[in-house]
């Protein structure tokens, strides 16, 4: 049986994904400190003038785990998705994801670990 345990982040990159598929139980690792501005709450994508951050903006007290962080504000969905749209709308597998996107930006999030 393979374990493997990680924290959550926003976007996750390709290894992240990996992990969890090689693996016969995931832990989620959502009850340890949150660190602000770090991958929990954004992460960088690229387009042609280069690397952009998006980050999802957060309430939290120091100390707090990553389970009790609430999203800030809800204007955050509306940039990331037009930041996507612009850097990979053009690409041959934007047009069959968009509607994942829309199922994630149209949806208003309260809390960073539902998200």
């Amino acid at each position: 049986m393979i374990l493997a345990a990680h924290q959550p982040q926003y976007l996750p990159w390709l290894g992240y994904l990996d992990k969890i598929d090689r693996a016969d139980v995931f832990v989620l690792l959502d009850s340890v400190q949150f660190k602000k501005n770090e991958w929990q709450n954004r992460n960088r994508i690229k387009d042609a003038r280069g690397w952009h951050w998006l980050t999802v903006p957060v309430r939290h007290r120091f100390r707090q785990q990553i389970a009790e962080v609430e999203i800030a504000d809800p204007r955050w969905r509306r940039k990331h998705r037009r930041s996507l749209e612009v850097a990979y709308g053009q690409s041959a597998h934007y047009a069959p994801e968009v509607e994942r996107l829309d199922a994630i930006y149209g949806r208003e999030w309260n809390d960073l670990l539902s998200l």
